[in-house]
This record gives structure tokens, C-alpha cells and sequence, in this order.
């Protein structure tokens, strides 16, 4: 590096995140780094940062300073008095010169300056004296500042790199905050943080920081604090306004879409040019007639300053003059804090015209104003609002607001039809904590006087808990029971939705869904699916993904993916996501899968309970060489799993941690986790072999650490049941698996035939990284029996396929076979000669040709050549 890189941005926007990280780089590669990192309440304080930067170091170069200089510098970092007519400049200057040269003599120097807007002055002017002077190959400049003026730009040296740091996209946001204050924002949190922190990290921390509750059970967009380094800042902007403009803002504050006609409605016509001239709002639009506040957080002083009561008598105003069902209701509530019965039954009316525009937060928040506002003993109507905020809620994401509007009611609600309906309310908060959630479902369905509805819905979501949780004859017959309820009580689509559930356990345990009378009922689409997860087609693509058609499965998941994006319907969203990074995974497409398995991560995660999302990151971390961040992504949803009695991700997680170990090389730590994932899939009795696949990682682990009898009853079960399933992908790695079998038993011809085999059976099939590690397989195998040349092409093959994936840890291995199979033992390389030889060779030359080249007989160049085809085993 020469010259420097200077980031400008504004605060908090991450450029001190960036000098760190430069820092540490450029220390791995072995530069001497000096750093300073000035302050506003130091900024007069002279020499500040020539402390931080030379401070420490002088003693090592001081013995080779002039005594004046020495005495210069001694004085200005007050470790010696000054002498009478004090320090000439001059001397500092050229002494300051001299001990960077000399540090940048002892190894590349690096001076890193960070907030250089408050660089005490002294020390500037000392630093753009001595920078420029110091021998250009031996140093650079790191500076970060908030702003871009001629006096910043002369401490870096040429050539000068500017970079901007703008601020970061939505979904970088939400990874920092969940990064830092270890809960992760669901997506409507981390768009409001986005809105009212402009994309700066910094103050999006502090925003989150704050929660935006104000201690209240649930979150509001329009709760975000302000935070307090902020507050009296933004108020003072406020104070200077008259009661017409602070009646302007704090509409503008309240509403989505403020124009200048409301706000003029709202409070005259002099508001907008007044708070315009203020620098607080300015107007735009393509009529000119939008208004928006020149800061996001000025909306949020706004609510603040003006206080609860002037709030809510906004809100009246505003509702009184809304047009729209919504936004009136919206804002009516609002302005309530007393129960009203009409109010509420509008607010409930409008919660359903949001849900259909597909305005599911809008719609979760609506209905619990509705409750809020509804009497105490209207018992039905605030179950009913309750139980379809708490449903709205956890659709788009939210599930512990959608935990604290039943929580009130089930702690008062007597046992009874009532009750049931939150008790399974409840249940669809917890996501995969299948342990509680079983308890609640119990509990529903053994209320007395039950509603057909509630049971059939309440056994059906014991059934998923249970298949969940590893448990699928149970499932299966409570499946099979919400069924005959909703058969006697002439639910239709109940029982096509029952009927689904039983199919998909009849798949899961080995039941093609040809072979399933359940799927015989269930397959025609239902009239109107709650979530769209529980959508046939979603069954249907994991029955062609198990049986090695990924590229249909994508299709119909992609289509139920358009469809779960147009409805808001988030909960469904995220375990689609995930089965498409499945799918994308056997497509060899870890590209995709990267990007499905990141959005299933933002669209849901909370912290707690999130196996399903650690799984699939941590699968794709994996096929992409990052396996530590794998083993510790999988580890940590292992540990979710367990918790939260979850088998189904446990095992996926095992899977995982399996597939890293193997993937490193690491087989008796491999050998633990398929140990113990084995017994798992023995007690879920899950028999598609397709599902989890598994078994090619097992076979492996286990006859590198000579457990041969474990390699081989996997192996058989495997043949097994993909013949009794006819799945030709199963038993092309059923195939596999017995080539490695007889290969550590020294049958090579065998194990080539049995890889062959394998090979033929993938003919056709879209499984590129299974049929990569078949062709490793091979051409180790071919090297093993000293057949080099031919060993070649298989790896080659196989290196292509992982290279093209991005799977590098794969391709690592295969980069070893190779070197292996290049025909070179300890001391058979091919020596400098023999490689030129053979190059021109390659080239297409005759021997002749090359002997004239390289002043040899064409002899010669015969027996080297020989040499060489005998050495790479040609």
C-alpha cells in the first residue's frame, strides 16, 4: 500500500468498524500499526494524537535522534519543561519526520486516524508536515472523518482513495442488531429501524437499545424512543415553532402519508412554510403536495414533546377526518383510552379490510385495539379479537405480541369452549417449542363443551407437534381423528386439511403419496388454506425433491413462495424459504441456497427458538467451506432442538454436524453425531430415505474409524428402503456406499463396479454434488489399484462440479486426490527438466522439435519422456 484511504460519513454509520478491521489486516500482514482516535472534548488540547501515534515507540527510536529533536518532542509530550523561549516548530516537525521514518524503516508502517474532524490542530499540522516526507513505499494512511474539507484531505497522502460510507441495507441492519444486542428484529422492526435510523447502524443500535415500549406489553412502529443523546437536540429544533406549526408536525408525525391539504385541514396553512423554514419538514412529490420530515427521528421527537394526551387528541382529529375505513379506524383508537363497544366493532371491521389489501401488521395491531377497546364482559368479542390479533401477529412475525394479547385473557378465562380457543391461540406462538406447545394443546382439547372447530384445529396442531417432535403414529392418528370430527360435523375443508397432515406423515415415515389414502382426499386444493404452508403443493415438492426431482420441487415452491409474498403471509414465508435452500442445495445451486437460507433467518428468527434457521445456514456454511461457522450455527439449533424437545430439526442439525466433520476430515467427531443421529431417525421411524440423506456421511465416518459392521447395516437399510420405495437416488447412493464398503475391504474391482453403478443410476437425475462425491470416490478408489491415468478423469469431473458450486472444502479434497493420482510417491516429482520435457510434449511437439529446443537427442527426449509417462502413471 501507498498513499491512503480516507472513509467520510456520519456518525455511527460504521467507518471505525471499517478502520478496525483494516487494522487487523494489515497487523496479519505484517505492518506496524499507530493509531489515534481523537475527540470532541480533546480537540484543543494540543498534541493529543501524537501521543496516541509515537508516544509508546519513542524509546526505541529516540537513541537515533538529535538531542534538540529528542527535547522537542520530550517537551511537546510534556515529559520535559520547556526551555526559556520555548520549542521552535520547526524542530517538532523534523523530529516527528524522523521517527516515523525511522519506525517505517524497522517494518511497513500504518498510521490510522480515526474522527479526524476533532484531530487537535498541533497535531495535524505536524503530521501533514511529516507524512509527505516519509519514503512513500514505506508508509500509508487509514483516516476515517464525519466530514470532506481541504485540511482533512492534506493529513492523507497521494495517490488518495476516497470512499463514502453510506448507510447499510435493511437486512445488514437487522444482522448487526441481532449481532449486537442478541435479538433479532422481525422484518417490520427492522424496516422502522431502517426508516428512523437512515441506514446508520449506530443509531439503529440505539434505537433498538431502547426497545420502543416504554414499558408497555407491545411494540408500535410509533414507539421507537428517541434516543437520549438525541432528545434535547431535536426538541430544541422544535421549540422555535408557534402552536400552528407544532400542530403541523405532530400531524405529519401521525399520520403515513402526510400531504399539505390534511395538515392545512389540520392546522392552517402557515405550519408547512413555517416548519419547511425550520429545516424540520420539507415538501415533494410528483404534485408537489408530500410531506416528509427532514430526519425520521424528527417524527419520533415529535410524538414525544407533544405528550400522551395531545397524542391521542391528534389521532380524534385525524380519524374524524380520514376517509379511508382504515386509517379512520386507526387513528380513532388511538385517540381512545376508554372502553366503546361501537368503536370496537369498527375497528374489528377494519382490521378485515386490511387483512384482505394484505396488510397483515396493520391488521394484528387493528384487532388488538379492537380488544383494547371492547367491555370486560363481551367475553366472545374479545376471544374473537384476541385470537385473530394473536394469529395476524404471528403470520407476519410476531410472535410474542401476538403471546401478550391472549396472555391477559388466559389468565381470567374459565375453563370451557372460550378458553380452548386461546389455549391453541397460544400454541402457534411458540414456534418450535414443541414440548410447551404439546401441553397447551392438550389442555384445549380436553375443554369441556369444545367447539367442532376448535377440536378439529387443536388435534391437528397436536398432530404437527407431534410428527415434529418425533412421534409419527401419534400424529398420524390425531390426524386421523380432526378428520372424523370434521367429517361428523360437515367441515369439508377440515377434513381436506386433516387428510393433508396424515399424508405428510404417511411420507416422512416411507408411504409414497401415490400409495397414501390420505392423499387421495387431500390433493384437491382447498377452498381457502389459512397459511400457505399448508398448501398441497408444498407436500408435493417435498415428495419430488425426497425423490431426486429438485427441479420440479423449485418450481412449486416458488409458486407458493409469489403467493405467501402477495398475502404478507411471513409465517408461511419462512419454512418455504427453508425448504427452497433445501432444494437448492440438491440443485448444487449454494448460491440460492445462501440467499433463501439469509431470508429465512430475517423473516422469522427470534433468538430462541430458531433450529430451523441455524440448520439450514449452518448447511450451507458447510458445503461452502466455512466449517467452523457451520459446527457452531448447528451446534447452537442443536441445542435449541433439544430444548425445546424438537426431533425433527435436532436431527437436522445432527445431519449437519455430521456432514462439517466429514467434510474436514474430522470422522470420529463425525462418527458421534451420525451415532446419535441414527438413533434418532430409528425412534422418529422416518423410512423415506430421501428426507434426510444422511446415510452417505454415516458410511463414511464410520469405516474411516474401522466401525465396518455400522457401515454396512446402514448400507443395507438403505438398499432397502429405496427398493421398496424405487427411488433410483437413494440407491445411487446406496450404490456408493457399498463401493466405499468394498474398497476398505480391499475389493477394488468391486468397488469400481459398485461406483459405476452409481454413477448409471444418477443418469438423468438433477443430484450434482451427490454425483460429484460418487466420482471422488472413484478416482480414489482407481488410484488406490495404481490406475492414475484413469483415476483423473473422475476427479477432474468431480472438481469441476464442486468448483462450479462453490463448495470448497470439497474441492479441497478433491485437489489432494489429484496430487495423489499425478503418479507421485516421496521422491518420484517430476524434476525441472522432466517438466520442461513434458510440457512441450503437452504443447504437441514432436521430440524432434523439443530436442532442438532444448539442445537434446531426440533419444533423449524418448527416455525422458518415458521417464515422465512412468512418474504421472500414463
Amino acid at each position: 500500500m501507498a498513499g491512503g484511504v480516507l472513509f467520510v460519513g456520519p456518525a455511527g454509520i460504521g467507518k471505525s468498524t471499517v478502520l478496525a478491521a483494516a487494522t487487523a489486516a494489515a497487523t496479519e500482514l505484517g505492518w506496524r500499526v499507530v493509531r489515534t482516535r481523537a475527540a470532541a472534548s480533546e480537540r484543543d488540547l494540543p498534541y493529543v494524537g501524537l501521543h496516541d501515534l509515537i508516544g509508546s515507540a519513542l524509546r526505541e527510536v529516540a537513541p537515533s535522534l538529535a538531542e534538540p529533536l529528542r527535547r522537542a518532542l520530550d517537551v511537546v509530550l510534556l515529559r520535559a519543561d520547556p526551555p526559556d523561549g520555548g520549542v521552535e516548530a520547526l524542530a517538532v516537525d523534523v523530529a516527528v519526520l524522523e521517527v516515523l521514518q525511522a519506525l517505517a524503516d524497522r517494518a511497513r508502517l500504518l498510521l490510522v486516524l480515526d474522527d479526524l474532524q476533532w484531530l487537535d490542530a498541533p497535531t495535524r499540522q505536524v503530521l501533514e508536515f511529516a507524512v509527505r516526507r516519509v519514503e512513500p513505499s514505506r508508509i500509508g494512511v487509514l483516516a476515517a472523518s464525519r466530514e470532506l474539507a481541504p485540511d482533512i484531505v492534506a493529513l492523507v497522502p497521494e495517490p488518495l482513495e476516497l470512499v463514502e460510507v453510506g448507510p447499510v441495507t435493511r437486512p445488514e441492519l437487522a444482522d448487526i442488531v441481532a449481532d449486537r444486542t442478541g435479538r433479532v428484529p422481525s422484518p417490520q422492526r427492522a424496516a422502522e429501524l431502517h426508516r428512523l435510523s437512515g441506514g446508520n447502524p449506530f443509531l439503529a443500535l440505539e434505537l433498538a437499545r431502547g426497545d420502543g415500549r416504554h414499558g408497555g406489553q407491545y411494540w408500535d412502529a410509533q414507539q421507537f424512543s428517541v434516543p437520549e443523546r438525541y432528545g434535547r437536540l431535536l426538541a430544541d429544533r422544535l421549540s422555535v415553532l408557534s402552536t400552528a406549526g407544532r400542530r403541523t408536525v405532530l400531524a405529519a408525525a401521525l399520520l403515513s402519508r402526510p400531504t399539505t391539504a390534511v395538515l392545512a385541514e389540520v392546522a392552517g396553512r402557515s405550519g408547512v412554510p413555517e416548519a419547511e423554514e425550520a429545516g424540520i419538514l420539507h415538501v415533494g412529490g410528483a404534485a408537489g403536495e408530500a410531506v416528509e420530515f427532514d430526519h425520521p427521528l424528527l417524527a419520533a421527537a415529535c410524538r414525544e414533546t407533544a405528550g400522551p394526551r395531545a397524542v391521542r387528541e391528534m389521532h380524534l382529529v385525524l380519524g374524524s377526518l380520514a376517509a379511508d375505513p382504515v386509517e379512520r379506524a386507526h387513528h380513532l383508537a388511538l385517540g381512545r383510552i376508554e372502553v366503546d363497544a361501537a368503536l370496537a366493532d369498527e375497528v374489528e371491521s377494519a382490521a378485515d379490510v386490511a387483512a384482505q389489501r394484505t396488510a397483515i401488521a396493520t391488521a394484528a395491531a387493528l384487532a388488538r385495539d379492537g380488544l383494547r377497546l371492547t367491555p370486560s364482559d363481551a367475553l366472545e368479542d374479545r376471544v374473537r379479537r384476541a385470537v385473530r390479533s394473536a394469529e395476524w401477529f404471528v403470520q407476519c412475525g410476531e410472535p410474542a405480541d401476538a403471546a401478550a394479547v391472549l396472555a391477559p385473557l388466559l389468565d381470567a378465562l374459565p375453563a370451557g369452549p372460550l378458553r380452548a380457543q386461546c389455549l391453541l391461540a397460544h400454541s402457534d406462538t411458540l414456534g418450535q417449542e414443541i414440548a410447551d406447545a404439546l401441553v397447551l394443546l392438550r389442555d384445549a382439547i380436553r375443554q369441556p363443551d369444545l367447539e367442532p372447530e376448535t377440536e378439529i384445529a387443536a388435534r391437528m396442531a397436536l398432530a404437527q407437534c407431534l410428527g415434529v417432535g418425533g412421534d409419527p403414529d401419534g400424529a398420524r392418528l390425531e390426524a386421523r381423528e380432526a378428520a372424523a370430527v370434521a367429517q361428523r360435523a360437515g367441515l369439508a375443508d377440515q377434513v381436506h386439511a386433516a387428510m393433508l397432515l396424515e399424508a405428510e406423515n404417511d411420507l416422512s415415515v416411507g408411504v409414497p403419496l401415490e400409495r397414501s389414502e390420505a392423499w387421495a382426499t387431500a390433493h384437491g386444493e382447498p377452498q381457502s388454506p389459512v397459511m400457505i404452508y399448508e398448501h398441497p403443493d408444498r407436500l408435493l415438492a417435498l415428495a419430488e425433491a425426497w425423490r431426486d426431482d429438485p427441479t420440479e420441487a423449485a418450481r412449486l415452491l416458488d409458486g407458493l413462495l409469489r403467493t405467501a409474498r402477495e398475502r404478507g403471509d411471513l409465517n408461511s414465508e419462512g419454512g418455504l424459504v427453508m425448504h427452497r435452500a433445501e432444494v437448492a442445495l440438491r440443485l448444487g445451486d449454494l448460491e440460492t441456497a445462501r440467499a433463501c437460507a439469509d431470508r429465512c433467518y430475517r423473516v422469522g428468527a427470534d433468538g430462541v427458538r430458531d433450529q430451523m434457521r441455524l440448520y439450514i445456514r449452518a448447511h450451507v456454511e458447510a458445503w461452502q467451506g466455512e466449517l467452523d461457522e457451520a459446527r457452531r450455527l448447528a451446534s447452537t439449533g442443536l441445542a435449541m432442538a433439544d430444548a425445546a424437545a424438537d426431533s425433527i430439526f435436532g436431527a437436522q442439525c445432527l445431519l449437519v454436524l455430521g456432514f462439517t466433520e466429514v467434510s474436514a476430515g474430522q470422522f470420529d467427531d463425525a462418527v458421534r453425531h451420525e451415532a446419535r443421529l441414527r438413533d434418532l431417525m430409528a425412534r422418529m421411524k422416518w423410512g423415506h430415505p430421501g428426507a434426510l440423506r444422511w446415510q452417505g456421511d454415516a458410511v463414511e465416518a464410520y469405516l474411516a474409524t474401522g466401525a465396518v459392521d455400522d457401515a454396512a447395516d446402514v448400507t443395507a437399510r438403505l438398499w432397502d428402503e429405496a427398493d421398496r420405495m424405487g427411488l433410483a437416488g437413494s440407491r445411487a447412493i446406496a450404490a456408493r456406499c457399498e463401493g466405499l464398503l468394498h474398497s476398505h475391504r480391499g475389493d477394488l474391482k468391486l468397488a469400481e463396479d459398485s461406483l459405476l453403478e452409481s454413477l448409471a443410476l444418477m443418469t438423468g437425475l438433477d443430484m450434482p454434488l451427490e454425483r460429484a462425491r460418487t466420482l471422488l470416490v472413484l478416482g480414489a478408489t482407481r488410484r488406490r489399484g495404481r490406475q492414475k491415468a484413469s483415476a483423473r478423469e473422475p476427479l477432474a469431473q468431480a472438481k469441476e462440479i464442486f468448483s462450479r458450486a462453490g463448495a470448497a472444502a470439497w474441492v479441497a479434497r478433491v485437489d489432494d486426490e489429484l496430487h495423489r493420482a499425478a503418479g507421485a510417491r516421496a521422491g518420484q516429482e517430476l524434476t525441472v527438466g522432466e517438466r520442461s520435457v513434458a510440457e512441450l510434449a503437452a504443447a504437441g511437439e514432436t521430440n524432434r522439435e523439443i530436442g532442438a529446443r532444448l539442445y537434446l537427442s531426440p533419444k533423449t527426449v524418448e527416455t525422458i519422456l518415458t521417464r515422465v509417462y512412468r512418474k504421472l502413471g500414463v
